[in-house]
């Protein structure tokens, strides 16, 4: 997933953000996973202050961050488990993409949290435990050597983060709280 990655790290370079490409799309995917939307005006005061960012931006600017992150929210909308989390192309050396890894899913908790706030842990067991687990991973250590098994694990937190963050959208989104959704708390797995 690195064109979206490297078109959303242009941007970030354009306003000298001190963020990862990787942590606003984590931002970006916890606030959609809760239903918040792009078009909420808090939206991207949220982003600017987490791209370090006071006062206004160019409005052209902003226009483009507003299509990356309509891309983003329709990649995650999709019901093809075509999602993924935007990190640096596998050419890049492991641990910088083990670090993006974790700089998403601090993302993604900081999204989720920024709406949901307390309310997020008076969820199911099963929303808690995967919280919990997107938090460990966020913290996980990036100094790996780049072995093939380093690469095998970093797939496999890949996967998991992936699958999370897609039960997380179905069980706290929209697409749970609408009209005539199913029974809450089925999702996780």
């Amino acid at each position: 997933m690195s064109q979206p990655y490297h078109a959303l790290q242009q941007l970030l370079e354009k306003i000298n953000a001190e963020v990862s490409p990787a942590s606003v799309h984590g931002l970006w995917c916890g606030r959609f996973a809760t239903g918040d939307t792009p078009k909420n005006n808090q939206w991207w005061d949220y982003t600017m202050r987490m791209a370090g960012l006071a006062g206004e931006v160019d409005n052209n600017i902003l226009a483009a961050f507003q299509a990356v992150a309509g891309f983003a929210e329709a990649n995650l909308q999709q019901d093809n488990f075509s999602f993924e989390p935007w990190l640096p192309a596998d050419s890049t050396e492991c641990s910088l993409r083990v670090s993006a890894l974790a700089d998403w899913c601090r993302g993604f908790i900081e999204g989720l949290i920024s709406v949901k706030g307390p309310e997020l842990m008076e969820k199911s067991p099963e929303v808690k435990e995967v919280v919990q687990d997107l938090l460990a991973i966020g913290e996980v250590d990036s100094e790996v050597s780049g072995t093939d098994e380093d690469e095998r694990q970093l797939l496999e937190l890949s996967e998991f983060v992936k699958v999370a963050a897609l039960n997380l959208y179905h069980e706290l989104g929209v697409v749970s709280s609408g009209p005539g959704a199913a029974g809450h708390g089925s999702t996780l797995h």
